[in-house]
């Protein structure tokens, strides 16, 4: 993960054989995009609560939404100052299946305006050597290869299956525009070791913003915000070390894998501010050059 090719614009910063003026200017390039990710990286604000239950989880939670957005929005197109949250509880609510792939996620579920969809403005993907995956919508509390599941809202929760981790891509509710958001968080269940659960949100041209650790606990959450833009584009998540998998060896949640502890984890709520559109700079380049004229 990271940038995706032909979505977010990235620095190309290949050794040239022109001149030394030439790689000169490549480097001062690449100087300002460090000394800009850096910036934005130290206005970022960061939440990372673990807690028994979910009743003990929420308080961070509804804070966390006080500051994203003045209210809860699902329709589609710019909702200024509002916040979107999804959970899998609308999945089958829509009508959607319990399992599922990914391509049938990208396309039908978060983010289309029809019968069977909601509007969020969000697309998950998932790792291209994982193609076709596919996820498990879960029910009610289980324990999975040895891990204690349960919902965090509602009764649904989430397992990715052969692999751990998904990518969040933002766009203008409903449509295919580009956008980038100033917050997310996300909802982890079941957080056994500290290091094996992340969040890590990258800006447009595909420069890391921040990475953060989910702490261990049954129901574990990690918001950030950009406290003066919105400057995230893409947010990628690592649910846990181990998947679990659809066939072949299930490691168990707990056990030791080449001296790590496996730690299985699901997600559940997904939460962000409204997602604004992507200004491209060379279009504004063109205005400027035609005002000339």
């Amino acid at each position: 993960f990271g940038a995706p090719a032909g979505r977010l614009r990235i620095l190309d910063h290949r050794r040239s054989t022109t001149t030394t003026r030439t790689m000169l200017v490549f480097a001062l390039v690449g100087a300002c995009a460090l000394a800009a990710a850096t910036a934005v990286a130290a206005r970022v604000s960061v939440v990372q609560k673990s807690r028994a239950t979910p009743a003990e989880l929420l308080p961070a939670i509804d804070d966390f939404r006080v500051k994203l957005g003045c209210c809860p929005v699902t329709a589609a197109g710019l909702q200024p100052n509002a916040y979107r949250e999804g959970n899998w509880e609308q999945i089958s609510g829509l009508g959607g299946p319990t399992a599922f792939t990914f391509a049938a996620l990208l396309t039908n579920t978060f983010n289309a305006v029809a019968p069977n969809s909601l509007p969020l403005g969000v697309t998950l993907r998932a790792p291209a050597k994982a193609e076709p995956a596919s996820g498990i919508v879960r029910n009610g509390p289980a324990t999975v290869a040895g891990a204690a599941f349960g919902a965090f809202s509602g009764t649904n929760y989430f397992t990715p299956q052969d692999f751990t981790r998904v990518a969040f891509d933002f766009f203008v509710a409903g449509s295919a525009t580009d956008a980038t958001t100033h917050g997310f968080g996300i909802v982890f269940i079941d957080v056994d070791s500290n290091d094996s659960s992340f969040v890590e949100a990258f800006d447009i041209d595909g420069h890391r913003i921040a990475k953060v650790y989910a702490r261990a606990g049954a129901f574990s959450f990690v918001g950030l915000r950009d406290t003066r833009a919105a400057s995230i584009a893409r947010v990628v998540v690592q649910i846990g070390n181990a998947p679990v998998v659809s066939g072949g060896v299930q490691l168990a949640d707990g056990s030791l894998d080449g001296g790590e502890i496996v730690d299985i984890v699901a997600i559940d709520n997904v939460l962000f501010a409204e997602p604004l559109p992507v200004v491209d700079d060379d279009d504004d380049d063109d205005d400027d050059d035609d005002d000339d004229d």
